[in-house]
């Protein structure tokens, strides 16, 4: 799966910075209205791309995770079975941020960021780095 809500992020965080710099030192009200006329649009396009990707791609994508991980849960290790509730949590705070159900300042009071649920990855992956560690042992000890 790509890298979705990094380079997002990180796209945005850019375009924030560029912007703001676009307008430091400047307080005659006109060259402001000039510059959101002619450069606005361009930024307009990443953030517009960017809730776009979010809606579409990857809110979609944490709907699926929850639901497997949901009707899986019983095959879950015990350490991923803690990662849970966080990862609903995280997943309904999305669900309302776009249905307009959860203003934009409450979900940033909230921290609601994919920091949150990176334990739960963390778990996911040393798990499946140890399952396979596991299996290539036992391909190993089977050729002989």
């Amino acid at each position: 799966m790509p890298n979705y809500p990094r380079e997002s992020a990180l796209l945005s965080a850019v375009a924030e910075q560029l912007w703001a710099r676009k307008f430091e030192g400047i307080s005659d009200p006109e060259a402001k209205k000039r510059i959101d006329e002619e450069q606005g649009p361009k930024y307009e396009k990443i953030w517009d791309r960017s809730n776009e990707q979010l809606k579409e791609d990857l809110v979609p994508l944490y709907r699926q995770m929850l639901q497997h991980f949901s009707t899986n849960m019983g095959l879950a290790e015990l350490s991923t079975l803690e990662h849970y509730a966080a990862f609903v949590e995280f997943v309904e705070l999305w669900n309302r941020a776009l249905d307009g159900s959860l203003p934009g300042e409450v979900a940033n009071r909230l921290d609601h960021s994919e920091t949150k649920i990176k334990p739960l990855y963390d778990d996911i992956e040393q798990h499946f780095k140890a399952n396979f560690q596991f299996y290539d042992h036992l391909l190993t000890v089977s050729q002989f």
